[in-house]
């Protein structure tokens, strides 16, 4: 079992062993997440793949994982990303890098913190 196995096992017991504490989709298809990495012009990593097949987006109380959500829109990380680079270009602000996507906003004092992937380099350790 690799390091990425290894990480995403131990995510998998949390959200088994606290069920009541997620709500998650039932995964996306390999088509699903093809298509979402066309759209945002990236390939995703192994461990965010990886989850977007078992899960395809994750809540936990008022934080969230974006991902594939065809259902709510509020988690999908196709439709955030978008949004985001909007309200960049809104407010007149630097476009958000390509190799960038969104997957998580968090909410802290009335202000917004965006949290994003990298996918210009790879490592897979």
């Amino acid at each position: 079992m690799n390091k990425i196995e290894l990480k995403f096992n131990r995510v998998v017991k949390m959200i088994e062993k606290y069920p009541e504490m997620f709500t998650y989709g039932s995964g996306a298809s390999e088509a699903a997440i093809r298509e979402a990495e066309e759209q945002l012009n990236v390939t995703f990593p192994p461990m965010y793949r990886k989850f977007l097949e078992t899960y395809g987006y994750l809540v936990m109380d008022e934080d969230a994982l974006w991902g594939i959500s065809p259902d709510n829109s509020e988690y999908d990380v196709v439709i955030r990303t978008n949004r985001f680079k909007e309200a960049l270009t809104r407010l007149s602000l630097p476009p958000l890098p390509p190799p960038l996507f969104c997957i998580r906003k968090h909410v802290y004092d009335d202000e917004g913190l965006i949290f994003t992937l990298d996918t210009s380099e790879y490592t897979f350790d």
